[in-house]
């Protein structure tokens, strides 16, 4: 993909995360989803009380719409060269999305019970972690279904 359409992304996402961050983060700290801290913490810790979570919706929303703009403008910029007759490009495009996007409700559930229970621990390690391991395995055999797997179709195990 050409630079200028790479720049064009990443400025594209910095401005839709940052226009909804300006009305996002008023919303969330006027419905109370904001940082619970212990008593027992640090007194400097005491600043954190209130700051709003669940922040990150912002970055996911300007992420998907910048990488589907980009696409959508490289497919529309250069159609001959990007006319791929499987659209596998399209493909990993998206199982990208859905990872992406089952990540992001890992967090969301995370942030979700801290706001709920009001208090710091959400999902504990063990429970994301095995998440993340069975999103993981199902996004690399989304990525390499249809296809015989020799090693190739992921890039961590490709032969140097």
């Amino acid at each position: 993909m050409p630079f200028w359409v790479n720049t064009a992304v990443a400025l594209i996402a910095f401005g839709i995360s940052a226009a909804t961050g300006i009305f996002l983060i008023p919303l969330l700290k006027k419905i109370h989803f904001g940082q619970t801290i212990y008593e027992k913490g640090p007194a400097w810790h005491k600043s954190k009380q209130g700051t709003p979570i669940m922040g990150g919706f912002m970055f996911i929303i300007g992420s998907v719409f910048a990488a589907a703009a980009g696409y959508a403008l490289y497919r529309f910029r250069h159609a001959d060269m990007a006319a791929v007759p499987d659209n596998s490009g399209l493909y990993r495009l998206l199982a990208g999305f859905g990872f992406a996007l089952l990540n992001a409700g890992i967090g969301f559930i995370d942030d979700y019970i801290k706001a709920v229970k009001k208090q710091n621990l959400g999902l504990r390690p063990k429970q994301k972690m095995i998440m993340q391991f069975i999103f993981s395995s199902a996004f690399l055999y989304v990525l390499s279904s249809g296809r015989s797997f020799d090693g190739d179709n992921v890039p961590v195990f490709r032969k140097c």
